[in-house]
């Protein structure tokens, strides 16, 4: 079963940029797969909620599942975006291509004594697999809000253009020998000396 989550389906805009609630009551053990874009007005409005020049493009493909008691909901999905962000350095337009996985799980339940339960006895769990479910309130889940934290996961953090490369000011360079040597204490050190 896939549906498509855009605006023209009655999903009503809300208080987040891009908003797709889903009814949690639609959702059965075989679960659902729900295709989520942004118009015009989400990117411009993701673009100012993420500090970027532009959002030219966000889609995802995001499955809901229940796990093995209701209570607990697994978000699985690919999302992809072309973003203009700033260059940490020049401060000019860098355009970047966001690819990147969903993985979340809720509980409808406050606590998460109940989990512990849910996993197989000899289950191994990875680093971070371990992470207690987040609570959702409600009868509904709004698969546009995940989507668009994963976005703003999925940033690059410190982009730069092609070829820029920092420079130190007033040709200081960093002494391998001496750590110290570039860092701001070091000034501020020479400054207290002086």
């Amino acid at each position: 079963m896939s549906e498509d989550m855009t605006m023209a389906d009655g999903c009503a805009p809300g208080k987040n940029e891009l908003t797709r609630l889903f009814a949690l009551d639609d959702l059965d053990r075989g679960g659902v797969t729900l295709e989520v874009s942004a118009d015009a007005d989400e990117l411009v409005a993701l673009a100012r909620r993420f500090d970027l020049i532009a959002v030219g493009s966000l889609a995802a493909t995001v499955t809901l599942k229940r796990g093995k008691a209701d209570r607990w909901i697994h978000v699985r999905g690919h999302i992809t975006a072309d973003v203009v962000q700033s260059c940490v350095i020049t401060l000019e337009p860098v355009a970047y291509h966001v690819d990147g996985a969903i993985e979340i799980d809720y509980s409808t339940e406050p606590g998460s004594a109940w989990v512990a339960r849910d996993m197989a006895p000899d289950a191994d769990v990875a680093p971070g697999d371990d992470d207690q479910p987040e609570f959702l309130e409600g009868d509904e889940i709004d698969i546009g809000e995940v989507v668009a934290e994963h976005l703003g996961l999925n940033l690059d953090p410190y982009p730069r253009r092609p070829g820029v490369v920092f420079s130190a000011p007033d040709g200081a360079t960093e002494d391998e020998d001496d750590p110290d040597s570039a860092s701001p204490f070091a000034v501020l050190r020479e400054l207290k000396n002086d």
